[in-house]
């Protein structure tokens, strides 16, 4: 934050700093920025040239992803994704880069001054960054490093960047903007109000991945918080997944989606098999909530003889298959004639046999909506007002509630509903 305004050539306002502030906040959860890692930083930014010399690749490809968290299996699909819904774009024409991957296309003085320069502005930012003590993580620095190198290598038509909440990726965008005329910003599946709700990205494209964000853009955009270039509707981002999923008639009335808050520290994944193991976040209030939802479930399942079954998550059905720890909860719920899924694969593939998905935000929630199933997701106010706010959802905030005895009448309204739309 201290040398933005070294790096940005146009005039800094409270818009701009609000929006990067919000996003840091994330990062100051995710790592530390003592000593140690400000060096590191600063060793690698250093070092980034070397980099660019030893990985740089040739491409002819003219439109650039960058990416700097993504793993080897998402690379096809953030290309799928730009190629499905830009038709006239190829897969050969679309690469992924980051401080990994570096390619180039036709080198000049000029762009090897550039790259230089811009290698220069960041080893002499992250020196003195060394000597600044401060709680936000200055990790970003190498990663908006290596993403503007390999856009002035490459040239491309078009750059396209992802994790928009991630503040590497928001400056990213924020210092292409004035050269680049094609930017372009997924906010991914996920809801706004977090991260994004302030966004001050005049001249950048920012792509919508699922219709409630739509909804909530609108809304930013009137209180002046979010200012783009334009915003353009496309879809989820992992479409190539989503055209698998088979479309039937729903088995299951109801479909409980876990979040597996009994393996987790607060929001974080335990690692610890033997925390694990042996149940150490059993008292997780967010799991807590669970038990509640499924004991609300088993109450209204009583008088009206609904089918009910539980959808676990990823982790799990991982502590389950490979290490034969069963969720706290199966057995309570076995005992109540509620099947618990512990297959391998995904939740995704079996969204179409369940009428009605029921549980806390999470993206197999949102893939419902995006699918235009019905899904009622249980709203703490005091918890989750920073996280999210359904009134900014427009329609969508009809399919949440806050007291537990809310759910049996909506339960029953919708499976009225469900039913009257069939015939």
């Amino acid at each position: 934050m201290y040398f933005l305004k070294y790096l940005y050539n146009q005039p800094l306002n409270w818009s701009i700093l609000k929006s990067i502030v919000l996003r840091q906040k994330l990062s100051v959860t995710k790592d530390k920025n003592d000593l140690k890692n400000r060096f590191i930083t600063f060793a690698s930014i250093f070092l980034l040239l070397l980099n660019v010399l030893r990985r740089g690749k040739k491409t002819t490809a003219n439109y650039v992803i960058c990416d700097s968290f993504i793993s080897a299996p998402q690379i096809y699909l953030r290309q799928f994704f730009i190629t499905h819904f830009n038709s006239d774009v190829s897969e050969k024409d679309v690469i992924v880069t980051n401080h990994k991957y570096f390619y180039y296309k036709k080198i000049s003085l000029k762009i090897i001054l550039n790259v230089v320069l811009i290698w220069m502005k960041f080893v002499l930012i992250s020196f003195l960054n060394i000597f600044i003590k401060n709680d936000y993580p200055t990790r970003f620095y190498y990663y908006i490093a290596a993403n503007l190198i390999n856009v002035e290598l490459t040239q491309p038509k078009k750059v396209f960047l992802f994790q928009m909440y991630d503040t590497s990726t928001y400056l990213t965008a924020l210092l292409l903007q004035y050269k680049h005329s094609n930017v372009y910003l997924s906010a991914s599946n996920s809801i706004i109000f977090p991260f994004n709700r302030y966004t001050y990205l005049e001249n950048v494209s920012i792509i919508l991945c699922n219709e409630y964000q739509k909804k909530e853009v609108a809304n930013y955009q009137n209180f002046g918080w979010f200012k783009a270039k334009e915003t353009l509707y496309w879809g989820v981002e992992e479409i190539l997944e989503h055209n698998k999923i088979e479309v039937k008639e729903p088995k299951i009335d109801i479909g409980i989606y876990s979040t597996g808050f009994w393996a987790r520290k607060g929001l974080n994944r335990e690692q610890n098999i033997d925390a694990i193991r042996n149940y150490t976040h059993i008292e997780n209030p967010l799991y807590i909530l669970f038990i509640k939802i499924i004991e609300t479930i088993i109450e209204i399942q009583e008088t009206t003889n609904i089918s009910v079954k539980i959808y676990t998550h990823p982790i799990e059905r991982t502590w389950y298959n490979e290490h034969n720890i069963k969720p706290p909860y199966m057995e309570f719920a076995e005992k109540n004639k509620i099947e618990v899924d512990l297959s391998t694969g995904n939740s995704l593939s079996k969204l179409y046999e369940v009428k009605i998905g029921i549980g806390t935000i999470s993206t197999v929630m949102l893939d419902r909506w995006y699918h235009e199933l019905v899904s009622l997701i249980y709203y703490n106010v005091e918890r989750e007002k920073d996280f999210y706010r359904p009134k900014y959802l427009g329609n969508y905030s009809e399919n949440f509630y806050q007291e537990h005895h809310e759910l049996k009448p909506l339960i029953l309204k919708k499976l009225a509903h469900l039913a009257k739309d069939k015939n």
